[in-house]
């Protein structure tokens, strides 16, 4: 990386000049200033290769500066700016070893590169070819930079209607030894297919990860349909799709970007590699936990975190809080994405979560209740993302008509006050704030919560303080005193005396039972 340093009085023409200088990614501005005393104090401790020198200042002449500065004995190259194009100015910079003379107002992008090519600055002839292009250092320029690294590499790409794409092979057969080798090998296999279907009216840019995904960069140069756009991307789909299975043996996964205009907003798309192994089950690097770990897996996890997510879900599916459950659900998959969980362990864990639904609505039926959501099916889905899509889905269609048939029997304003206390047990409520936080008279409310309800007020908020009481302690993270606080109770002794007159026994009885759920 080459140093420059600019020195002119006018502000916006050292904005000029550095602004055009984000085109060439091999120089960088260590100073720019209008006080040639502060850039010659600069230069005493440290070098530049290159300075924009304006002739016209009025501190000092650029004369008098290339005079103070020695640039020759130095060896730093000088391009002078002027306003004024009288021969006798740039005759005298010369003397000093001036490499190039620009005018002002002929200053641009083209000038300035054709100035850089003289100095030696900028090789236009010595770029490499495309098969030098390589993403990483892409990725890892600034964002001011990126553009012109495209340029110098790949200087037909026309950075316009760009689409990336990325592709991942995966479900490599367990016979094959080195998967990683393999991944890789069908990775090049993919790309060379990919360049073949290429045609004159599109250009793209691709390279193979050392994780075996192969990113690809499109720029549809003349296409101004975006049936054609996509025409061509479903015929690369398919064909990508038969030619993994047929001479791979594998699948593949394909995620593909939205239109830009803008370069960097098309490279943000392979910016994350967490968030292309979030949409799999499959870790980064092919590390995770697979189908003979599932015991120790079982004991380890899914008695411990796991079995309180399900405790949880359990929990408020029976009493009617859709966005807790969907919430509890969303934040299990999450710990299927953060442990990069093997298909045959993740699709067991979302199996039992659908057993843990179907349970809670069965017990609040006293009958068998479906919920509808066809775990087996998964097993056909390629990503994570997919099913949890479909599962949230069902699972809101699942709830609503579980809802339906139980809450939704009961009088309008006994629904209210339930959902109330389902989202406040952990508060200080009462059948009086109940009543003034859903607009009804208390008197009314009391009367047709007898009728109604499935108990009266303060059984009811007892029972449902005591069932998530019961949760915590079993999570075995809590003290009593703790847990007492985070379902609603101030005072310990009150907490001990209601948990005992429900359950039979002690809180601490309770934990000592080691009481935990039995998965199917």
């Amino acid at each position: 990386m080459r140093k420059v340093a600019i020195l002119d009085d006018e502000l916006i023409f050292r904005n000029q000049v550095s602004s055009l200088l984000t085109d060439f990614p091999q120089l960088t501005v260590a100073i720019a200033t209008g006080d040639p005393y502060e850039l010659l104090d600069f230069l005493e401790n440290q070098q530049v290769d290159l300075i924009f020198l304006d002739m016209n200042m009025p501190k000092m002449s650029g004369i008098e500066f290339l005079a103070r500065a020695e640039t020759q004995q130095r060896r730093i190259k000088v391009i002078v700016m002027s306003g004024f194009s009288d021969f006798q100015y740039a005759q005298e910079s010369i003397r000093y070893g001036v490499s190039e003379y620009i005018l002002k107002h002929q200053l641009d992008s083209d000038v300035l590169r054709l100035a850089l090519q003289k100095i030696g600055m900028f090789e236009s002839s010595a770029q490499p070819a495309i098969t030098s292009f390589d993403f990483g250092t892409l990725l890892s320029l600034p964002d001011h930079q990126k553009e012109a690294y495209m340029q110098q590499f790949a200087e037909s790409f026309r950075v316009k209607q760009m689409i990336a794409m990325t592709i991942v092979p995966i479900s490599i057969g367990t016979k094959i030894g080195d998967k990683r080798k393999y991944k890789l090998r069908a990775a090049n296999v993919l790309e060379d297919l990919v360049q073949d279907m290429l045609a004159s009216d599109i250009q793209e840019v691709s390279q193979v990860t050392a994780e075996g995904d192969l990113n690809i960069l499109f720029s549809f140069v003349t296409m101004h349909s975006m049936h054609d756009i996509e025409e061509y991307l479903n015929s690369l789909e398919y064909r990508l799709r038969n030619v993994s299975k047929r001479l791979l043996d594998v699948a593949v996964f394909i995620r593909v970007s939205g239109l830009h205009n803008d370069l960097v907003q098309a490279l943000a798309f392979f910016e994350n590699p967490e968030k292309l192994s979030n949409e799999l089950f499959f870790s980064k690097n092919g590390e995770s936990i697979h189908g003979e770990g599932l015991a120790e897996f079982a004991k380890e996890y899914e008695l411990a975190k796991m079995h309180l997510l399900l405790r949880k879900i359990y929990f408020f599916t029976c009493y009617y809080n859709k966005e807790e459950v969907v919430r509890l659900v969303k934040e299990v998959f999450g710990e299927v994405r953060r442990l990069r969980l093997d298909r045959e362990v993740g699709i067991r864990l979302i199996s039992q979560m659908e057993f843990m639904i179907g349970m809670a609505m069965s017990d609040t039926m006293k009958m068998p209740i479906d919920t509808d959501i066809q775990v087996d099916y998964y097993q056909h889905y390629d990503t994570l993302n997919r099913i949890e899509t479909n599962f949230l889905a069902t699972l809101e269609e699942s709830l609503s008509r579980y809802y339906q048939v139980t809450i939704g029997q009961l009088e309008e304003g006994v629904q209210q006050a339930l959902l109330y206390i389902h989202q406040h047990f952990r508060e200080e409520i009462s059948l009086q704030d109940c009543a003034e936080a859903i607009s009804l008279n208390y008197a009314y409310l009391s009367r047709i919560f007898k009728k109604s309800a499935p108990a009266s007020f303060s059984k009811y908020l007892s029972t449902l303080r005591i069932e998530m009481a019961k949760i915590l302690l079993a999570d075995h993270q809590y003290s009593v005193n703790e847990v007492a606080n985070l379902c609603g109770y101030s005072s310990y002794n009150y907490f001990f005396r209601i948990f005992k007159e429900v359950t039979q026994t002690s809180p601490n009885a309770f934990i000592s039972r080691d009481v935990c759920i039995h998965f199917r």
